[in-house]
């Protein structure tokens, strides 16, 4: 390995100390106001004011001025260290994904944010806070998997391959149904729930005279109430979307995909197709009825904490447009169909319909006999349950195919998962007295990942199907 001297290693752009001090104040903003309030009127209280600001100012400009870093033919070299340096080496060939971002203060400058993730590691192995456009594209095409030269920073970047386009119309109706819309509403509820003891709420509805001419009575309130916070809710889904996905864009890029999207922080996630695993498409209850959905990939070896091994790679597309895209980089993988060729036997259902109204079916009795006047509203929701179950017994199933096989499950949302068989860890069979008379059984598949397995799995199939999928399995 060749030794470089500290003139040949890079430092990033200044701007990278003041986003490490801002990150340090995010962290203690909370202590430092709570001991502002409480500690009032004591003295040496402004100092201590004093002395927390300038502490992490001065420990920002330190790790800045640290912090440098080299790319070498075959690894990343990098010093650090504010008292006591160090220097890590890592092989580009353990180098998992490089990821491009951008928050305010970087587009400011110009600039952009590269995260590096490398095997085995819970989080970023190595963030670039501040760094030009230009020299971020120059070390995530040094770390990608055909490298073994460090570019020159005028060498020209590979060209990509866009796949899709997110639309303005179809950014909006991805928020219209978007599944965090119930999680929004279940917030504005909890709110309005905490406004009631901070002030009167119906003097100041009664207030406001347009108001207060429509609410005639006590059902019209609470059906006009109800109306807008669903209207807000949806505003805020909408919102929170084109935020999120603004400009979404998916583009193959060598041996990578590469997706970028955000309009207050821009992302640009590349994800090696070499890695990726499973494909996966998310029918939201929103949107099954127009076959809309989201288009997930998990992928092997992603090493950030913060973020899971499934990437989202379309947020919001029809059925019709997911096999193209998906053979477009990994053609194994396609989605074939959308429907099971092989489904659990008839007498499964019954186990469906137990496993879907298990919750609350302890609770009925007792909801009976305390609240005999809302029997109505139990029943109701056993019935809304017994659907539930139903429509997950009758998506279930599977399909085989020489190296992949397509799982079709269902919770509320529906997903269909294709997943190759060489990148099974393991097959899991589970079974129980019960089970066994019924001649059913059920299965996990396990693929690798960071912090733990993932797991997709079947319930209650016929016991006959056992042996095709085993000899499928441990096919080589």
């Amino acid at each position: 390995m060749k030794l470089m001297s500290d003139t040949e290693y890079k430092r990033m752009h200044p701007v990278a100390a003041i986003s490490g001090l801002l990150a340090a104040i995010r962290e203690f903003i909370v202590p430092i106001g709570l001991f502002y309030l409480f500690g009032r009127g004591e003295e040496g209280t402004n100092w201590f004011l004093v002395v927390a600001i300038v502490i992490p100012v001065l420990s920002s400009i330190g790790r800045w001025f640290r912090f440098t870093y080299w790319i070498g033919p075959n690894h990343l070299s990098i010093k650090e260290g504010l008292l006591t340096q160090k220097q890590v080496e890592i092989p580009k060939n353990r180098v998992q994904s490089v990821d491009i971002s951008s928050g305010l203060l970087q587009r400011l400058f110009g600039l952009v944010s590269v995260s590096i993730q490398i095997a085995g590691a819970s989080e970023s192995a190595v963030t670039l806070n501040a760094v030009t456009k230009k020299e971020a594209d120059r070390v995530l095409t040094a770390l990608k998997d055909y490298s073994t030269v460090p570019l020159e920073v005028n060498q020209p970047i590979p060209s990509k391959n866009v796949l899709f386009k997110l639309s303005n119309t179809h950014l909006m109706l991805a928020g219209l149904t978007s599944g965090r819309l119930g999680v929004i509403l279940t917030l504005l509820l909890t709110l309005i729930g905490q406004l009631e003891y901070v002030y009167d709420v119906e003097e100041t509805l009664d207030s406001i005279a347009f108001l207060k001419n429509w609410f005639v009575g006590s059902d019209v309130e609470l059906l006009i109430i109800g109306l807008l916070l669903i209207v807000l809710a949806w505003v805020l889904s909408i919102l929170g979307t084109t935020l999120t996905y603004y400009a979404f864009e998916l583009a193959l890029e060598e041996k990578n995909i590469v997706i970028s999207y955000g309009l207050l922080k821009r992302k640009h996630i590349s994800v090696p197709v070499n890695r990726i695993q499973a494909a996966r498409f998310n029918e939201g209850l929103l949107r099954q009825y127009w076959g809309y959905g989201t288009l997930y990939v998990e992928s092997a070896g992603r090493g950030d904490q913060r973020e899971s091994s499934s990437h989202v790679i379309i947020p919001f597309i029809h059925k019709s447009d997911v096999n193209p895209i998906i053979e477009a980089f990994i053609p194994e993988l396609s989605l074939s169909s959308f429907t099971p060729e092989v489904k659990p036997p008839r007498i499964a259902l019954r186990r469906y319909l137990q496993r879907a109204m298990r919750p609350i079916v302890f609770f009925v009795p007792t909801i009976l006999i305390l609240s005999p006047d809302y029997s109505w509203v139990m029943l109701l929701i056993l019935f809304i349950l017994g659907l539930l179950g139903w429509a997950q017994f009758n998506f279930s199933g599977y399909r085989l195919r020489e190296n992949t096989i397509i799982l079709y499950t269902r919770f509320i949302s529906k997903n269909s998962v294709s997943l190759k068989r060489n990148r099974v860890q393991s097959f899991e069979i589970k079974t129980t007295p019960l089970l066994e008379k019924a001649q059913l059984w059920s299965f996990d598949l396990n693929l690798a990942s960071v912090n733990k397995n993932i797991a997709f799995g079947l319930s209650y199939l016929n016991v006959t199907d056992k042996v095709g999928l085993l000899n499928w399995m441990l096919k080589r």
